[in-house]
């Protein structure tokens, strides 16, 4: 919860101030519904629950922004994306390689998904 607290810290102003109260809180609610479905269907020991998955899809969200529209720092957006696709592989890699279960690893990628198809279909901030 810590590491979820202080991503949303680091990442939240200044993605708020780009694309406005609304967009922000509904990609991260798209994140967190996308992202726990995704769970739920093929996280088969427990469903997922949890802010996380908004957490990704602000992440991978911020990224698309500066792609599609150049919106935001082009080094902060680098940063972001590939952060998220380290943090997802490890996941996996903790999961599947070292057998450690501790993380929502399709709930990540869900919330991930979910953060760059709102995106994709969105109209620009303005």
């Amino acid at each position: 919860m810590l590491c979820n607290l202080y991503c949303l810290y680091l990442i939240g102003p200044e993605l708020e101030d780009l694309i406005g109260h609304k967009k922000f809180a509904a990609l991260f609610v798209s994140g967190c519904i996308g992202g726990n479905i995704l769970s739920t269907f093929l996280n088969i020991q427990s469903g997922g629950i949890g802010a996380s998955t908004g957490i990704f899809a602000l992440l991978v969200g911020y990224w698309a922004y500066n792609k599609r529209w150049a919106l935001g720092s082009t080094e902060r957006a680098k940063a972001y994306g590939q952060g998220a696709l380290f943090l997802l592989a490890i996941g996996f890699a903790m999961t599947y390689f070292m057998g450690l279960a501790v993380l929502d690893n399709w709930g990540h990628l869900g919330g991930a998904l979910a953060g760059f198809a709102y995106v994709k279909f969105s109209k620009r901030p303005s």
